[in-house]
């Protein structure tokens, strides 16, 4: 999951990664028979960039490639038919 922040004149990208199984306990409650390999499954990981001023014109362009870097990876071609979301 991928989020852009932004307060006044500043953004950051944050990225959260959640485990698949984690994601099925946390919506049918089925904790898995055997733990994944990863130990870390059962802890969502966050990550944030920087700060970047849209007023400085190369914290900027390193804000746009961020940002041009996310569109990237959400557009790739994963060879995975997309299902539709439980509500």
């Amino acid at each position: 999951v991928f989020l852009v922040s932004s307060m006044n004149r500043h953004i950051s990208i944050l990225k959260l990664r959640v485990h698949a199984a984690y994601i099925r306990y946390v919506t049918n409650g089925e904790w898995p028979d055997v733990p994944p390999d990863d130990e870390a499954w059962d802890t969502p990981l966050l990550q944030r960039s920087q700060w970047y001023d849209l007023f400085d014109k190369e914290q900027r362009a390193e804000a746009v490639r961020g940002v041009w870097g996310v569109l990237t990876h959400q557009m790739r071609a994963t060879g995975q038919i997309d299902t539709d979301m439980k509500t």
